[in-house]
Formats: structure tokens, C-alpha cells, sequence
């Protein structure tokens, strides 16, 4: 659109410069034989004359220049274009490549997390199965070594009467700030 735009400019321009120095905007010769007569006789007709064809040929010559270095302008403009258009296609090409390499480790990323979890679920699962499997007095001075964090990761896990005997050996401050939490941690509750 710009090329089309820049080339009605410089005709418009062209016509301009051309008219002007073809002598459009000049005045007309005189026509009067009277004014020829006169004009033959003081002898400044041939040098008239000779004025209009040298003016004429240095405007020709003078839009002919113009035009070339115009279509060398255009023809630089239109290849800096052409070359700027290339560059944005591979800078393209290269972002849709690296996007789709982001979009894969991001997938890959998701799938270690996943297994991350599960395998943490596992053994949180299993902890809470060897826990049920104790006697309350064996659990109980293991319970009391764990920290808070843990037993919130494993009661949920554990069978009611297993983990209201882990609070029951438990102070009642303790018992009762684990059971807040629990409480406010809605989504660490995934009973089986």
C-alpha cells in the first residue's frame, strides 16, 4: 500500500516538476507578427528561440533524472521491504518452534509433578497403613516425634478410630491446632 502511495506521490510530484519546466506556468510567446517582426529585427528570436529548446531539453533531462533516481528509491524501498518481510516470517517460524518446545516441557513438567504426587499419596498411604496397623501405645510416641505438617498429610488417610486415638496421644493444645488446621485446609482432606 505505501509503494502504490509513494508512487501516485512522485507522479504527482513528476507532473509538476515537468509542467513547470516545460514552461506550462510560463507565459505564452507573443503570436503578434508585430512582436515576431520586432523581435527578428532586434535578432534575440533565435536566442528565444534556442532558450525554450535548451529549457525544454534541461527539463527533460532533469525529470528523466528524477524519474531514475525515484525507481532507484523504489526499487531499495521495495527490497528493504522484501528483506524486513523474510526476517519477520523466520522470527515467526522461530517463535512457533520455540513455543512448541515450551508447550512440550511444560507437558513434561506436568507428567514429573503428577508422579510426584502419586508417589507421594503412595507413601503417605502407606505411612497411614502402618500406623492402623500399631498398637496405640507403639504409635503413640511415634506420633508425638512427627511433626504437625505429617500427621495433617497422614490422618486423613488413616482409619477414623486409628486417627482419633493419634489425637486422643496427643496434648490437647497440639490435638487441638492440628485439628484447625485440618479444618481450614480443605483441600489436604482426601479420605479413601
Amino acid at each position: 500500500m505505501t509503494i502504490i502511495i509513494s508512487a501516485v506521490v512522485s507522479f504527482v510530484i513528476f507532473l509538476g516538476v515537468f509542467s513547470y519546466m516545460m514552461g506550462v506556468f510560463d507565459p505564452p510567446p507573443p503570436e503578434d507578427a508585430a512582436e515576431t517582426q520586432a523581435a527578428d529585427e532586434s535578432g534575440s528570436s533565435a536566442s528565444t528561440s534556442q532558450d525554450y529548446v535548451s529549457k525544454y531539453g534541461e527539463a527533460a533531462a532533469a525529470v528523466e533524472q528524477a524519474q531514475q533516481s525515484q525507481a532507484i528509491d523504489t526499487i531499495a524501498e521495495v527490497a528493504l521491504l522484501d528483506q524486513r518481510r523474510k526476517e519477520i516470517e523466520a522470527e515467526e517460524r522461530k517463535l512457533a518452534k520455540e513455543r512448541k518446545e515450551l508447550e512440550a516441557l511444560r507437558a513434561e513438567v506436568e507428567d514429573l509433578m503428577n508422579k510426584k504426587q502419586a508417589i507421594a499419596e503412595e507413601k503417605l498411604s502407606y505411612i497411614a497403613k502402618l500406623l492402623d496397623a500399631m498398637k496405640p501405645d507403639e504409635m503413640s510416641g511415634l506420633i508425638a516425634s512427627l511433626d504437625n505438617a505429617t500427621i495433617m498429610d497422614v490422618l486423613p488417610r488413616m482409619k477414623p478410630q486409628t486417627a482419633s486415638r493419634v489425637l486422643a496421644s496427643l496434648p490437647p493444645e497440639r490435638a487441638a491446632t492440628i485439628t484447625m488446621e485440618l479444618i481450614r485446609s480443605e483441600g489436604t482432606l482426601n479420605t479413601p
